[in-house]
């Protein structure tokens, strides 16, 4: 505990602790609410291991990496990029976003790291935005459902203290009159370590799916909450995610201003080495990227006056988004200016 507050409190103000990477642009599935669908098998690119290997001699110790795409597991690279920052940057938590389609690449990804990762903590997350075909429909792709069924019951049986799965559902147009339903049928259904619900953003295909009645998304996370944190445990869990919903839900009110980790403590790396404070900036400004960082160092990056208006856009534009690790990572690096004495616009 000492060393983590250590990495949170007493680095350097810049030094990065939560890495968001993207390995790959390939994605099986067509979601219309995908803010990065602009992006996806354009090229079928996968990050390299070579190329990992230069992104993580850029930083040092890391908190936090999270892997996403397009859907990483279709990277046949991925347990070496793994790999290679739990080795170099001495990594000890991973999440995964995935669909659940390809049970069993990923039952084997998950058995290879559990044997010879043992020091890593790894949070697969499941995405689940509707119920049966349904869900199927709304991320095109036929048997989806079933197969996340089958990906649910492989990883179970090699869940321990090193392993969490988790399921992460996309509130939109399409889906915010049965939140409800849905919420509680993946209850009933699924024994999940925790169930993330996760605001429409970004450019999207159409405008109409982010159409979002606030009070749906209010009644979706209470009802989250009662189901999975009433009873639990896990008291600072319980605190963040309430504290979390407060802000994205003030948010959504434009009354509230959140200081953002994003440039600072928090960056984004897409496969072709494009470096960005966050996705949404990436998804909507596709020339507000910092560098690339198979070109240049990091340390370089930082001190180009490009980066520095960037990141002042940030801070002084009052650049507010749902982005929800942008803001639970914010309550953790932030806690002081996000609890305490958070502004209003």
């Amino acid at each position: 505990m000492l060393s983590l507050l250590k990495e949170l409190y007493l680095k350097p103000k810049n030094e990065i602790k939560y890495l968001i990477l993207f390995v790959t642009n390939k994605c099986n599935a067509n979601c219309d609410f995908c803010f990065n669908h602009k992006n996806l098998n354009e090229t079928n690119k996968d990050l390299t291991i070579e190329e990992t290997k230069i992104i993580s001699s850029n930083f040092k110790n890391l908190i936090q990496l999270t892997l996403s795409g397009g859907e990483p597991i279709l990277n046949p690279n991925l347990y070496e990029i793994i790999k290679i920052f739990y080795i170099n940057n001495n990594l000890k938590n991973l999440t995964i976003t995935t669909n659940g389609f390809f049970y069993d690449k990923l039952f084997d990804l998950a058995k290879k790291i559990l044997l010879n990762l043992p020091n890593l903590n790894i949070n697969f997350s499941i995405s689940i935005d509707d119920i049966e075909k349904k869900h199927d429909d709304a991320r095109k792709v036929k048997n989806l459902f079933n197969n996340i069924r089958l990906t649910y019951s492989k990883l179970s049986n090699l869940k321990n203290n090193k392993i969490k799965l988790t399921c992460a559902t996309v509130i939109n147009n399409n889906n915010q009159n049965k939140i409800l339903k849905t919420i509680k049928y993946i209850f009933d259904n699924f024994d999940f370590d925790d169930h993330e619900i996760i605001v429409v953003r970004g450019s999207t295909k159409t405008s109409k799916i982010k159409q979002l009645n606030l009070k749906n998304y209010f009644n979706a996370i209470n009802y989250r909450n009662k189901l999975y944190y009433n009873n639990s445990k896990n008291f600072l869990k319980k605190i963040i995610d309430f504290l979390g919903s407060k802000i994205i839900l003030n948010i959504l009110n434009k009354n509230t201003f959140f200081k953002c980790p994003a440039g600072k403590k928090m960056i984004e790396i897409d496969e072709n080495g494009n470096v960005f404070p966050c996705e949404l900036i990436y998804s909507f400004y596709n020339n507000y990227y910092l560098g690339n960082i198979f070109k240049e160092k990091y340390s370089d990056i930082l001190k180009k006056e490009n980066t520095k208006k960037i990141i002042s856009f940030i801070k002084n534009k009052k650049c507010n988004c749902t982005f929800e690790c942008a803001i639970y990572s914010g309550l953790i690096f932030y806690p002081i200016s996000n609890i305490l004495f958070r502004k209003k616009l």
